[in-house]
């Protein structure tokens, strides 16, 4: 944390925002924290979003800035992993993998792929229910044929055929 004498050695006036944008640049890539940069520069997290959102030359140094906090973590990492070698006592630094996965997520958190055929599937077979029930009745005895036909026909569509793997049957 600051002191109350680094904010009030800052200069105030309006000519003087570029040096505390830079003060608080400097700070975030040493501490890695909105609310504690902001107060070197004494002032709310809340200014540092709007100059990131008026000032576009501030966003991108601001994204650098996060950038070297996260460099300094992982070189806080491979100390702390060579550490672990040298004493042959293998932690799991669970604070130091979250702080990485939070810093730099590209880099360090797993990634899944989504497949949404199940939900497009089922998106389907709702659409042809729905369809289904909108359709005049024209004889009650293939009402209930009526949904189960254009389920088949979306199944087939999707996926082939239904029996034994074999897409030539049906």
């Amino acid at each position: 944390m600051s002191d109350d004498k680094d904010i009030q050695k800052l200069p105030t006036d309006s000519d003087s925002v570029r040096e505390r944008k830079r003060i608080f640049l400097d700070s975030y890539s040493e501490v890695g924290t909105v609310s504690e940069a902001a107060l070197t520069v004494g002032m709310k997290r809340h200014s540092v979003f709007m100059w990131v959102k008026r000032d576009d030359q501030f966003a991108k140094e601001f994204e650098e800035s996060k950038k070297a906090f996260a460099e300094k973590l992982e070189g806080i990492a491979l100390d702390l992993v060579n550490q672990m070698k040298e004493n042959k006592d293998y932690k799991h630094p669970t604070l130091l993998i979250t702080l990485l996965n939070a810093n730099n997520p590209a880099k360090y958190r797993g990634t899944a792929e989504v497949d949404n055929t199940a939900r497009d599937f089922i998106a389907g077979l709702r659409r042809v229910s729905k369809e289904s029930r909108e359709l005049p009745e024209q004889n009650n005895d293939n009402v209930g044929i009526i949904p189960y036909q254009g389920a088949k026909e979306a199944i087939q569509k999707k996926f082939g055929s239904l029996k034994n793997g074999n897409a030539d049957s049906d």
